[in-house]
């Protein structure tokens, strides 16, 4: 058994990769154009890691068809059983909810503002100090696990962390990107990033 970044030179005769879903590859956090490329070519590492034969298989969340499927790099290829031109199905239209940026009253459109609460380019005070000894911590945590930065904490959840400094378990659950997994994995290092010390986690 090995991750994908692990089985990078290897090859066996028979492999098979589980969870390849589409959001987990490309991994549901990787938004930009170069971390989707990335993602493919690691997957591609993983398909050409089998001498002879190859399975691969993923799972659908909850029944919901239309949420989870097959990898969409793999989308088309015979034996997955999943074409690139499904029929539309009807869906019952969402209402659009308009977040505003809390500095300067515009809408906000990209993902990462609306996470922020506020447009990057706003100014809220951020500390530059701070924010350099957060993307370090960072930095340190990725190449001791041999993953990208962003699988980590993203740059918006970076700077929501700086922003609202949170001093406790809790107050960290608060951040948006934050959920309970990277809390219980990152909560002691990151207040005592923010505060020096970790013994106010609760």
């Amino acid at each position: 058994m090995a991750t994908l970044h692990a089985s990078k030179g290897l090859e066996w005769d028979v492999v098979a990769l589980y969870g390849i879903n589409d959001t987990m590859v490309p991994f549901i956090m990787a938004e930009a154009p170069a971390e989707v490329a990335s993602e493919r070519r690691l997957l591609h590492v993983g398909v050409t890691r089998a001498r002879r034969d190859l399975w691969v298989s993923y799972s659908w969340s909850g029944g919901n068809r239309d949420r989870q499927g097959i990898s969409r790099f793999l989308r088309g290829l015979p034996g997955t059983g999943e074409t690139t031109d499904k029929p539309p199905r009807h869906r019952r239209k969402r209402r659009a909810t308009i977040t505003v940026c809390s500095v300067c009253g515009k809408a906000l459109t990209a993902a990462r503002d609306r996470k922020l609460g506020h447009h990057l380019a706003c100014e809220v005070g951020v500390d530059p100090v701070l924010v350099e000894r957060l993307r370090q911590w960072r930095s340190e945590r990725a190449e001791a696990g041999r993953v990208r930065e962003f699988v980590i904490l993203t740059d918006a959840t970076l700077l929501g962390v700086e922003e609202k400094r949170p001093n406790s378990m809790e107050s960290l659950l608060q951040v948006p990107g934050i959920g309970r997994r990277k809390a219980d994995l990152y909560a002691a290092d990151l207040i005592k990033v923010l505060h020096g010390s970790s013994d106010n986690q609760q």
